[in-house]
């Protein structure tokens, strides 16, 4: 069912009032997905645009297919979106295809067969799949160390035996929220060079972390600023600053898009905390300009080439963000927690166990991915 967002947008520079299948194997299996057919459009009226679905027809297929965007390329080790939500899905740009963690286990899927293999089994809580040309970090076991699954050799490596909290990667620069050797239990943001998993530079803990270009955007202590370093976090800078607009705090930040040419033609999407509560914008660096999407509640942000996707209770709310414009709405009657995005595909938990289930526009239903 789809149904529409109820709020209206508007541009301001000033606050507004605010899939089931069965055990995996070592060698292919053949996963039943269902058949396609599109969802049915709710009549209730969008935001700003009418509401349309963007399933595409038998003959446009849509289930191979990349999309271009921001780190949703072989530089980076996973999108900004997916390391935002645990990294529990990773797109393999040479051999076309997805690997996903799911209890305890890394599986390989082929959507050109819609067949999975099961890569590695029996450990614990992976999360934090980062790929490396032919290896994949991932962090897992109880302890939450940091591992690599070699897809040539098909051998697990023991890397980091230290608590690891989050993984990401650029070029050839692995970056790791974890604990340093002497420096006592507390957590730090360290950078890696991956040739010899040496450590380049640390700093105190940072949030918001994207990657774009050998760059690093990012939030810390300073409230109300989203700052930008170099790969190896130097040259640290402001590059948006929201204290004077009368928000209380500055939530999240997530890089949507950047002109290759001019680096400061920037979106954002951002939360700001208002007198009443989160509220959603589209922030357009270089006019330093706020779009109002809708107020809060998501807990879960993700997006591709040109969607925005917020879950918001059990609805996924399709925003355009090319467009700024409302989409769609999706409702899968279940709970949606850490949206992973990979091309058309969205890779999800639900239910008291986690289970991971896998949706594709050309899908009725969501596919469960737990055995």
């Amino acid at each position: 069912m789809l149904v529409s967002c109820n709020d209206k947008t508007s541009s301001s520079n000033i606050p507004s009032e605010e899939v089931t299948s069965t055990q995996v194997t070592s060698t292919p299996t053949s996963t039943s997905l269902p058949s396609s057919e599109p969802l049915e459009e709710s009549s209730d009226e969008p935001l700003t645009s009418e509401a349309s679905s963007n399933t595409p027809s038998s003959e446009q297929s849509t289930i191979n297919e990349e999309l271009q965007f921001i780190s949703n390329s072989s530089r980076y080790g996973n999108t900004n979106g997916n390391t935002m939500n645990r990294s529990l899905a990773v797109y393999d740009f040479e051999r076309k295809m997805h690997y996903y963690a799911n209890r305890g286990s890394i599986y390989a899927y082929n959507p050109v067969t819609a067949t999975s293999t099961e890569l590695l089994a029996d450990m614990s809580s992976i999360t934090y799949l980062t790929l490396y040309e032919n290896t994949i970090y991932f962090i897992g076991s109880t302890e939450n160390y940091l591992y690599t699954y070699d897809l040539l050799s098909m051998t697990t490596d023991l890397v980091l035996e230290r608590g690891v909290s989050y993984a990401s990667r650029q070029t050839n620069y692995l970056y790791l929220k974890t604990t340093i050797e002497g420096f006592g239990d507390d957590f730090y943001f360290v950078c890696y060079n991956l040739s010899n998993m040496t450590m380049i530079k640390y700093s105190s803990m940072l949030d918001n972390i994207n990657h774009v270009w050998n760059k690093v955007i990012y939030t810390d202590s300073e409230a109300l600023k989203i700052k930008l370093a170099s790969y190896n976090l130097s040259g640290r800078t402001t590059i948006a600053n929201f204290t004077e607009r009368g928000f209380k705090a500055l939530n999240y930040v997530h890089l949507l898009s950047e002109d290759y040419v001019d680096e400061h033609n920037r979106l954002f999407f951002v939360s700001l905390q208002t007198q009443e509560g989160p509220a959603y914008y589209f922030y357009e660096i270089k006019t330093d300009t706020l779009t109002f999407i809708c107020k809060g509640g998501a807990h879960s942000v993700n997006n591709d080439d040109k969607y925005l996707y917020l879950v918001i209770d059990r609805d996924i709310v399709i925003y355009n963000y090319v467009e700024k414009t409302y989409e769609r709405t999706i409702y899968f009657d279940m709970s949606v927690r850490n949206l992973n995005v990979i091309n058309h595909y969205l890779y999800y938990q639900s239910g008291d166990h986690n289970d991971l289930y896998m949706y594709h526009p050309e899908m009725v239903v969501p596919f469960c991915l737990t055995a």
